[in-house]
């Protein structure tokens, strides 16, 4: 699928329809990642993941104290989805800041 956004990913889990919500775990590099946001951050400081409205559309959102940080898209979105919707709450743990980049790892909580 396109759109993986940066390469492999590491840690486990990573979408398949075995995974558990409890064991979805898994590195990317946030799309779409929103500058001014961008520019507070640090490496190490955790972040909320949400579902959000955006132009009509929900997305998978990666956000800090309510203020989108970016969004993440991958293999792993639908599996994601479901196991927010479903009441698993997830983090994700700021990894690296290259640039206007964010790599982020994202496990429950």
């Amino acid at each position: 699928m396109s759109g993986s956004s940066g390469g492999g990913g590491g840690g486990g889990g990573g979408g398949g329809d075995g995974v558990d919500c409890s064991n979805l775990k898994f590195d990317v590099q946030l799309s779409s990642p929103q500058a001014a946001v961008v520019q507070t951050l640090l490496v190490g400081e955790v972040l909320q993941v949400r579902i959000a409205g955006v132009n009509g559309t929900q997305v998978l959102q990666v956000s800090k104290q309510g203020s989108a940080v970016g969004g993440l898209i991958g293999s792993f979105s639908a599996k994601l989805r479901e196991c927010i919707i479903g009441g698993t709450v997830y983090d994700a743990t700021v990894l690296t800041i290259s640039g206007g980049q964010v790599r982020v790892h994202v496990e429950p909580i």
